[in-house]
Parts: structure tokens; C-alpha cells; sequence
């Protein structure tokens, strides 16, 4: 819940747009079945 949080989501269905640095890499890495990632 903290890392789905840091990365700024706050509820379903909410998108953010962050830089792709090797912290917030690893996060996704770790929610990866809860977040859907697209590059822009």
C-alpha cells in the first residue's frame, strides 16, 4: 500500500506520469500486479 502510494496513485483507475529512475523502477517491480505501465 506505501509503494503503490509513493508512487503517487490514490485510488482505481487513478494514472500518473512519472520519470523512469531506477528507484521508482523498482517499485513497479514490486506492484507489478496491480499497476498496468506504458511508455510515452
Amino acid at each position: 500500500k506505501r509503494t503503490v502510494e509513493a508512487l503517487g496513485l490514490k485510488r482505481i483507475n487513478h494514472s500518473v506520469e512519472v520519470e523512469a529512475t531506477p528507484a521508482i523502477i523498482g517499485m513497479v517491480r514490486k506492484v507489478n500486479h496491480l499497476v498496468a505501465i506504458e511508455s510515452i
